[in-house]
């Protein structure tokens, strides 16, 4: 999940509502929990504008990284730049076995259908 994640494919969790995405150029993902209506609201700006979903939300994501070990982002040792990038494989490793991950472009497709 984190790699399809990381490698700019946005996914949401009809579920739970969960919307995660790649946040940085160090691959640190981020999440918001959007509400049914909330989701609707932004596929549909993201549909007209052709952006990701991301691009509308504002303060209250989570960025999955680890500030103690931000000197790393960037290491070209895997192990040093896996410190940094830990809370984004985490969270991946909790949630993959979770029912209800679509990609949001196709989430976005199911909104068209339905605006």
């Amino acid at each position: 999940m984190y790699k399809f994640v990381a490698d700019g494919n946005d996914l949401y969790n009809k579920n739970s509502g969960l919307y995660v995405f790649v946040y940085n150029d160090a691959e640190a993902l981020c999440f918001y929990t959007l509400s049914e209506d909330e989701a609707k609201s932004v596929a549909s700006k993201a549909n007209e504008s052709g952006e990701y979903w991301g691009a509308y939300l504002g303060w209250g994501g989570s960025i999955l990284d680890d500030p103690e070990y931000d000197h790393f982002r960037y290491s070209e040792n895997e192990g040093e730049r896996d410190l940094y990038l830990k809370p984004s494989f985490d969270f991946c490793e909790e949630r993959f076995k979770n029912d209800g991950w679509v990609e949001t472009n196709e989430r976005l497709s199911y909104y068209k259908s339905h605006i």
